[in-house]
C-alpha cells in the first residue's frame, strides 16, 4: 500500500476510455464532416504531461490556436460593413427582379392560354 507519493507523481483520471476508441472517433468525424483528432491530441498531451516533457508540449501547443486577422482601422471597418450591406441589398434586388419577371411571364402565359390576348 502506498502511504505517500513523490512530489513529481501525476494522477490522470479519464471518465471513460470510449473517447479513445476508433468507433467514437469515426462517429464524431462523420457528424462533423471532417477528421476528428481531438481525442488523439488529448492522449498525446496526457502522455507528455505525465512525463513532464515541456518541450513536446510547447511544440504541440503551437498549432492549437487559429491564426488571427490583423486589426482594421475604423475607416476600413466601415468600408467593409458598407460593402456587406450593399451586397445584401443588391442580392435582394436581384431576387425581387427575378421574381417580378417570373410573375410577368406567368401572367402572360395564363393570358395566352385563356385566350384573353
Amino acid at each position: 500500500m502506498i502511504q505517500h507519493s513523490p512530489a513529481s507523481s501525476r494522477l490522470i483520471i479519464v471518465a471513460s476510455n470510449a473517447v479513445f476508441t476508433d468507433q467514437a472517433s469515426s462517429l464524431i468525424s462523420e457528424a462533423l464532416g471532417s477528421r476528428y483528432t481531438r481525442a488523439v491530441e488529448f492522449a498525446q498531451n496526457v502522455v507528455d504531461w505525465s512525463l513532464e516533457d515541456q518541450g513536446l508540449l510547447a511544440i504541440r501547443s503551437r498549432d492549437q490556436f487559429a491564426r488571427t486577422l490583423e486589426p482594421l482601422d475604423r475607416h476600413r471597418q466601415q468600408s467593409i460593413e458598407f460593402l456587406n450591406y450593399a451586397a445584401a441589398l443588391g442580392a435582394l434586388g436581384l431576387v425581387w427582379f427575378a421574381n417580378r419577371q417570373r410573375r410577368r411571364r406567368a401572367v402572360a402565359r395564363w393570358t395566352t392560354l385563356l385566350g384573353r390576348a
